[in-house]
C-alpha cells in the first residue's frame, strides 16, 4: 500500500514554511531488498537493514528556490523534506535509519544513460517530484524518480527490452509531462561502493554524484 511520512524539527522555518503552504511530509517508496552492497559502513547502510525505501521530497510550494536550496542545507531533517532521501527497515519492518541526500562523496552513481520517455515512464506513474533545487534543476531537469534495487522497467511497447536496476537509480526528466520525449533525460545508476573506495581504483563517476547523511 502507499506510505508515507512527516517531519516536525524545522525550528526556525516552521513559519515560512507554513505561509508558503508547504508540508513536511511526503511519500514512501515500497521497500526493496537492499541487495549486495559491499560498503555498508562507508555508504551508513545498518548491518541489520534487509529492506530500503525512498523517501520523497516535498514540493517547495511558493517557497523561492534560493530559500529552498538553503533550506535544505541547515539540518539533516531539512534535507530530507527538501532533497528526499532513503529509510532502512529490518526484516520486521522496523526502521532502522533514515539518510537525507546532501552533497558530499558517500553515494556514487554511474555515468548518464539515456532514458525513453515514451517507452518507460508509464511505470513509474505515481511517482515523479519536482527534481530538487539546486542539482539537477539548475540544468534544466523538471522531474525525478527514484528507482528501487531489483526493479525491472518494462517498456510500454515490445520494441525496448526491460531495464534491470541493480541496486537503485534515479530517472531525470527535463520536461514536466512524463510521457513526453527530450534527448537529455536519463537515468543514474546507483553503484555498490562508496565514492571513495571508487576514487582508489574502480571505474571514476562521470556525473550524478550525490551521498546520502
Amino acid at each position: 500500500g502507499k506510505s508515507s511520512y512527516a517531519f516536525e524539527g524545522v525550528g526556525r522555518w516552521a513559519d515560512a514554511l507554513r505561509a508558503a503552504g508547504l508540508k513536511t511530509e511526503g511519500k514512501l517508496s515500497a521497500a526493496a531488498a537492499v541487495g549486495d552492497v559491499a560498503d555498508r559502513k562507508a555508504l551508513g547502510v545498518p548491518e541489520q537493514a534487509t529492506k530500503i525505501a525512498w523517501a520523497q521530497p516535498s514540493e517547495p510550494g511558493a517557497m523561492p528556490s534560493t530559500a529552498w536550496g538553503y533550506f535544505a542545507t541547515t539540518s539533516p531533517g531539512a534535507a530530507l523534506v527538501a532533497l528526499g532521501g532513503f529509510v532502512y527497515l529490518n526484516d520486521a519492518q522496523e526502521l532502522l535509519s533514515v539518510k537525507a541526500l546532501c552533497h558530499g562523496s558517500g553515494l556514487s552513481f554511474g555515468a548518464p544513460q539515456a532514458w525513453s520517455a515514451a517507452a518507460f515512464s508509464q511505470a513509474l506513474e505515481g511517482r515523479w517530484s519536482s527534481a530538487p533545487w539546486p542539482l539537477p534543476r539548475g540544468s534544466g531537469a523538471k522531474l525525478f524518480a527514484w528507482v528501487g534495487p531489483g526493479e525491472v522497467l518494462k517498456p510500454a511497447s515490445g520494441d525496448k527490452p526491460p531495464i534491470e536496476v541493480k541496486h537503485g537509480a534515479f530517472v531525470f526528466l527535463f520536461h514536466e509531462d512524463p510521457s513526453e520525449h527530450d534527448d537529455r533525460d536519463v537515468i543514474f545508476h546507483m553503484s555498490g561502493v562508496s565514492a571513495f573506495r571508487r576514487s582508489l581504483g574502480a571505474p571514476a563517476v562521470k556525473k550524478g554524484k550525490r551521498a546520502a547523511r
